[in-house]
């Protein structure tokens, strides 16, 4: 299910519309910290805003 998550992260995050707490909040989780946690223990990278 993380992963799941996380695949739609990346897609939000590409479209340029959210912050990484829209995001966060977005695909499920209840917290930017547990988000980016989450992403980073299966990416291997922080998420970043793309620009």
């Amino acid at each position: 299910m993380q992963l799941i998550r996380i695949l739609k992260s990346i897609e939000l995050l590409d479209t340029k519309q959210y912050t990484l707490t829209e995001v966060a909040y977005r695909v499920g989780y209840k917290s930017l910290s547990a988000f980016t946690n989450s992403y980073a223990t299966i990416m291997k990278t922080k998420p970043k805003k793309k620009v």
